[in-house]
């Protein structure tokens, strides 16, 4: 495979859904590596690993952000601190609703977004953001990474 410049990926959510009735029984799945978002979340994790991507965009439920029992750090806590793990240096996490992007349905999504290398802070992420939208495969990203510029930028 020849190398990513972005890697977007929403990796499932069904087990921390607030519509899911065993979300409190699947707090900490995807930190243990279990249930559908764990196991999704350890595949994409594994990817960026391989591949070394220069920016990653990930996106999921709320539910990540809930305290997990027995851990000092949430779900999307957890996925931070991976993300810099594995050499993303610059990380930003932020929430984002879906009406902003012409959805009807109310759907509040945590976002991550992370540029390999060292910490560059925002101004770098928002550059690379840029360019990432001048890449043809990118415009299914369209209002989205548009959006999230934005976000990054204010």
């Amino acid at each position: 495979m020849k190398h990513c410049r972005i890697v977007t990926a929403g990796f499932t959510c069904k087990s921390r859904s607030s519509l899911n009735c065993r979300v409190k029984e699947t707090r900490g799945c995807v930190q243990s590596g279990t249930d559908l978002a764990g196991e999704s979340w350890a595949a994409v994790y594994g990817f960026l690993l391989a591949h070394h991507p220069d920016a990653f965009i990930g996106e999921n439920v709320m539910n990540l952000n809930s305290e997990v029992p027995g851990s000092d750090e949430t779900d999307a806590q957890y996925i931070t601190r991976k993300l810099r793990e594995a050499g993303y240096g610059t990380v930003e996490m932020m929430v984002l609703d879906a009406p902003r992007f012409g959805s009807r349905a109310l759907r509040r999504r945590l976002y991550w977004l992370a540029l390999l290398g060292e910490d560059r802070g925002r101004g770098a992420l928002l550059q690379t953001m840029i360019k990432a939208m001048e890449i043809p495969e990118a415009h299914s990203v369209g209002r989205l990474a548009t959006h999230i510029v934005s976000c990054v930028s204010s």
